[in-house]
């Protein structure tokens, strides 16, 4: 634990932690409210929310590992593989989406758990595969108990989010749901990066570059922000449009009742 704590501390930018945090929250929130939105739908548009809350799922889990990966100081120049850094985000997009459509499956009363245990797979094979796409001029190395940690917190906690957010439809239960979700893609990364070492390698005229990685953040951190505003628009669109619906029928019973009340008499007479 104290390892993880000195990781986060000492080999982190503190700021660029929390901006990945904010993200990691935001989009937790997102996300499971488009799935418990799909939740209630029909079978056709079950599959479309499955889709939109895994579209967000994927870019707030990549985002917040990006950020996160982007504050970690290695004491040594960094580069990112354009192709795999791409198959980390794809990889967050289909697993959330699998695991999302296993907890709706109806297949037994541990489905939704189920169904988290594979988002939990899905957070930590994207953040394993971010790290593949981590260029560090050093020898890298690795604490396997770190590693297998992080891939057991995630997959519990994952497991525990969907659990709680398909337990009942209150709101408290989205809040502790979302919680444990921000957990386990944090605790995910934290005890990975705690499993990773670097043992500096350096070559002449091998640099990074800080402002190019500012503005990185900057734009990765923007587009985050985007497509959890999207995906939040959307659900809030549509729970309006709900409203006006149900509110367009109640109006419509009750003048049908009162036609009713009104044609009763009359009948009666003839």
């Amino acid at each position: 634990m104290m390892t993880v704590l000195n990781c986060v501390a000492v080999e982190h930018d503190i700021r660029l932690v929390i901006l990945g945090v904010i993200i990691c929250v935001i989009g937790s929130w997102a996300v499971l409210c488009l799935f418990h939105r799909g939740s209630n739908a029909a079978r056709l548009q079950k599959t479309g929310w499955h889709l939109l809350a895994a579209a967000v799922s994927g870019a707030s889990i990549w985002c917040t590992h990006f950020v996160s990966m982007l504050s970690y100081d290695p004491g040594v120049p960094v580069s990112f593989e354009p192709v795999m850094t791409l198959a980390s985000f794809l990889a967050a997009m289909i697993g959330t989406a699998f695991g999302f459509t296993v907890a709706h499956g109806g297949w037994g009363r541990y489905a939704a758990a189920a169904g988290g245990g594979i988002v939990g797979l899905s957070i930590a094979a994207m953040h394993y595969m971010g790290m593949q796409a981590y260029r560090v001029q050093g020898l890298v190395s690795w604490d396997l108990s770190y590693l297998a940690a992080s891939i057991l917190i995630a997959v519990t906690l994952a497991a525990v989010a969907l659990h709680v957010a398909t337990r009942s439809e209150r709101w408290s239960d989205r809040y502790r749901a979302t919680g444990v979700l921000v957990l386990a893609i944090v605790g995910l990364h934290f005890t990975g990066m705690a499993a990773f070492r670097v043992t500096p390698l350096l070559i002449d005229g091998a640099y990074s570059n800080p402002g190019a990685q500012q503005a990185l953040i900057l734009a990765v951190a923007i587009v985050a922000l985007v497509i959890l505003g999207a995906g939040l628009a959307i659900y809030l669109l549509d729970g309006n449009l709900r409203a006006q619906s149900l509110e367009r029928l109640y109006h419509l019973t009750m003048q049908d009742c009162l036609a009713g009340r009104r044609d009763a008499p009359a009948a009666a007479t003839d």
